[in-house]
């Protein structure tokens, strides 16, 4: 394969992942590809799942959205009973959100059929090319979780 510029990849990387991602979603039916619940919303629910609670300011810097944002996208999670709120006994002006044992079920539900998915894509690889993969997947991680960018990027999205 020959070598892409940077912009080439980009082009490329765009036609390609919608086509994957429909792969992988053709073997999933639950209430994120039936459009009950958004990405957004199993992004909350994916970092409640191993807290017991987490403040609204903690979710807002989390999901990178103005404090007004994440109160309108928790206040229709709480509408649908994904998340409930809750005040802190130590301090009530701190609001608490945790998930509900219905956004644990809907979580369940979705991570166990995008795992069917990935399954059914990647078994189409042998192991050398999935860790390959792997190793890519994890450095993009590594590299995206670093302050640096984590800066820029909010610098990008607030000016």
């Amino acid at each position: 394969m020959k070598m892409l510029t940077l912009d080439a990849f980009g082009d490329r990387m765009i036609e390609l992942f919608p086509k994957l991602m429909r792969e992988i979603s053709q073997y999933e039916t639950n209430s994120l590809t039936e459009g009950v619940i958004t990405v957004p919303q199993v992004w909350v629910l994916d970092f409640l799942k191993d807290r017991k609670t987490a403040q609204m300011n903690e979710l807002a810097e989390y999901m990178k959205l103005k404090f007004s944002s994440a109160t309108g996208l928790i206040d229709r999670m709480v509408k649908h009973q994904l998340v409930k709120r809750v005040r802190s006994e130590a301090d009530r002006r701190v609001v608490l959100i945790s998930i509900t044992s219905k956004g644990e079920k809907i979580l369940r539900e979705i991570y166990k059929q995008k795992r069917k998915g990935i399954m059914q894509l990647f078994g189409r690889l042998g192991p050398e090319d999935r860790m390959q993969y792997m190793e890519l997947i994890e450095k993009l991680v590594k590299d995206l979780s670093s302050t640096s960018f984590q800066e820029n990027r909010y610098a990008d999205r607030h000016h």
